[in-house]
């Protein structure tokens, strides 16, 4: 089992349990830092059609405003095939 976090890496503040990027997270209520439970595994999607490979410009950093196949974290304990699906859906244009 592992141990939760209790206070911010940044700024020493103790965290809090908020609802932060769909799940319920670890946050510092005074600098806003997110702690993200997970191992920085990361999935990619490579989605061609009639010849074409879908490509999204990055939101953020590193590299913000790049193309870049879509792509992201897989969060503690998330199936690597939900994870991939949930960043798809995150580039669709029907949610801009």
């Amino acid at each position: 089992m592992r141990l939760p976090a209790n206070f911010c890496q940044v700024c020493g503040h103790p965290l809090e349990d908020r609802l932060a990027h769909g799940r319920m997270r670890r946050v510092c209520p005074a600098c806003g830092f997110i702690h993200f439970e997970d191992p920085k595994v990361a999935v990619t999607a490579f989605i061609e059609d009639q010849g074409r490979v879908l490509l999204v410009r990055r939101a953020f950093n590193p590299e913000r405003g790049k193309w870049a196949l879509p792509a992201g974290y897989v969060d503690y304990g998330e199936d690597p095939a939900a994870a991939v699906i949930r960043e798809v859906k995150a580039c669709s244009p029907a949610r801009h």
